[in-house]
């Protein structure tokens, strides 16, 4: 699935520019992991109710959590999505994926990282 998601995002932004278009291939999907991570760590916390205060008092302990993830995410992509997006790898892409129609349009990509990016940068405000 990230497969599609990486050949449409690239085709995307190929279009637009293509001397940036690894970049933000790359840029986007740190966001969209992140943003798939949000939900992921509260439906672990239903079910074990850890409570991010246990590891200190500190109540920048997002930010001690959340930076250093950010930076692992976009060395990892950086390394993976640029392996993925080489000539050969990228005519594999291009041949499983691209299509004259799309059935999900790609708005409904970027709005998914757009929509908890927002959310969560609320939440950030509002502690």
């Amino acid at each position: 699935m990230f497969d599609w998601v990486i050949y449409r995002t690239f085709e995307h932004f190929n279009k637009r520019d293509a001397s940036m278009a690894i970049s933000n291939t790359v840029n986007f999907m740190v966001l969209l992991q992140a943003s798939l991570l949000v939900p992921l760590i509260l439906i672990i916390n239903l079910f074990t109710k850890v409570e991010p205060q246990m590891l200190g008092v500190d109540n920048r302990i997002k930010y001690y959590i959340g930076v250093p993830l950010a930076i692992i995410l976009i060395i990892l992509n950086s390394y993976w999505i640029k392996r993925k997006l080489k000539s050969e790898k990228l005519n594999d892409l291009r041949s499983k994926f691209q299509k004259e129609k799309y059935k999900v349009p790609i708005w409904v990509i970027f709005f998914n990282s757009y929509f908890v990016c927002v959310h969560m940068s609320n939440n950030l405000r509002n502690d």
